[in-house]
């Protein structure tokens, strides 16, 4: 795995404060479920004392020094905003993925990521909008700092056609009108073994 020691190596170098890295993994055989693995990884850091994560996709590595991955005090920061599996043109101002690094209790007050969302699709345009209802301010870095290599890996396109993409986008509707209440679905509500 080329995530771990890459990793080590930028954070030792960069990262202005001590770090452990965490890999939650599923491993039941149900659909990937993204905001289940971020939630119960959320509360396990919090178990073990940490105030802050980053919570970061395994293919996307930072490439400019810049990028810390230091506390980002009163704010939930969108690290991850220009990749090169996209020509680094900036991430759509409507989606919080890749990598996000917040306090545990920022993540608190927005409930974390809904455990709702299957598969894949959807999962970060909501978050987005979880962030908004719940008046947590949101910072992007800049489009110059934020910037990640994306590692290859296979993408099945076949997922965006499946009935869990057009269920996980129907939902991401209700949270972006405000039809969803965040205590109901998140954090709060994770289970995991």
């Amino acid at each position: 795995m080329e995530f771990i020691p890459y990793m080590i190596w930028f954070l030792y170098k960069n990262c202005p404060s001590n770090f452990s890295i965490f890999i939650i993994e599923q491993g039941d055989a149900l659909p990937f479920n993204k905001g289940v693995l971020i939630n119960a990884g959320t509360l396990i850091v919090k178990s073990l004392g940490f105030d802050y994560i980053a919570i970061h996709d395994v293919d996307q590595l930072p490439i400019i020094d810049q990028n810390n991955y230091a506390f980002p005090a009163d704010a939930i920061q969108h690290s991850c905003v220009a990749v090169s599996v996209n020509n680094f043109k900036p991430a759509p101002e409507h989606i919080v993925g890749g990598v996000v690094v917040s306090s545990i209790e920022a993540l608190e007050r927005v409930n974390g990521w809904s455990n709702n969302f299957w598969s894949w699709g959807a999962e970060d345009d909501d978050m987005y909008y979880r962030i908004q209802i719940s008046g947590v301010p949101l910072k992007k870095l800049s489009q110059d700092i934020g910037r990640y290599k994306s590692l290859s890996h296979p993408l099945n396109l076949e997922k965006r056609k499946s009935k869990y993409y057009e269920q996980n986008v129907a939902r991401m509707k209700k949270t972006k009108r405000g039809r969803i209440k965040l205590t109901e679905d998140g954090i709060s509500t994770v289970k995991y073994s």
